[in-house]
């Protein structure tokens, strides 16, 4: 290397300007760029040969090397249990925390109830009560007709007939009393009637739901319970998944109201 420095110092001094001579700036200036090329391609053939020289080396030594590892082919049956048991650990995984979801649509479906409950009362009351003061005000002008005259004046003589002791103002009344309360229960009725339907129709319709819940769980659990017959107890991970949520769920007031309503 300092050889090759030295022959570098020869050549700048042959070719240097001498000192009482017109300075060439061009001339100067080409041949420095010409010594400047020659030194890198030199280091890069420098840095080329130590790369080849090495790798000669480790070739040479890789010759003198008789080591060769023992790789044991794995049997058939052997690398099917590991194939089976990867793929058991993974669908295992794939079921964690999958009732999740199922177990909150089932409380969503309990606090839908709660509330259909509540709204059809309220609007049961309302209803009830705008037809009680409709169906009075009805009443109130045919008993003033001569039609409703006639049906009262009939009504009181009836009583009068069965209570002989009573007088024709009291026989009226109690008439009145009659006419006014058949015609409310018959209101009553059909408005507690149409809002019976509409809870019926409302119960059914979350019922069938809270059904389609427990069946995608059923099939849930059956996937669980087939992937666990094949892993074996030995290759279970740890999963947030309960085998025995259907049967719980079975046991449920709504199930047994649910399975009867829809069959």
């Amino acid at each position: 290397r300092a050889r090759q420095i030295q022959r570098e110092e020869e050549e700048l001094a042959k070719n240097r300007v001498p000192s009482a001579g017109r300075f060439d700036a061009s001339r100067w200036r080409n041949r420095y760029e010409q010594l400047v090329r020659e030194k890198k391609a030199k280091e890069e053939l420098f840095i080329r040969q130590r790369k080849e020289q090495e790798k000669e080396r480790e070739q040479q030594e890789l010759v003198g090397c008789t080591f060769k590892p023992e790789i044991k082919p794995q049997s058939p049956r052997r690398r099917k249990a590991q194939q089976d048991a990867l793929q058991s650990k993974w669908q295992l995984m794939q079921l964690n925390k999958s009732q999740d979801p199922y177990v909150h649509d089932l409380a969503e479906i309990q606090r839908e109830q709660d509330d259909i409950e509540a709204r059809i009362k309220l609007d049961c009351e309302r209803d009830l009560l705008s037809a009680l003061d409709r169906v009075r005000k009805e009443l109130g002008n045919f008993l003033q007709s001569v039609e409703g005259q006639a049906a009262w004046d009939e009504r009181a003589q009836q009583y009068m007939e069965v209570n002989p002791d009573i007088d024709t103002a009291r026989a009226r009344q109690e008439a009145y009393n009659d006419i006014v309360s058949s015609h409310e229960a018959a209101v009553k009725e059909e408005v507690r009637g149409q809002f019976r339907e509409l809870r019926k129709t409302e119960h059914r319709r979350l019922q069938i739901r809270r059904l389609e819940i427990v069946r995608e769980l059923i099939k849930l659990e059956n996937q669980w319970k087939s992937v666990v017959t094949l892993a074996g107890r030995r290759h279970i991970p740890a999963v947030d998944f309960n085998p025995a949520l259907v049967a719980s769920l079975k046991k449920e007031p709504w199930y047994v109201v649910a399975k009867h309503a829809v069959t």
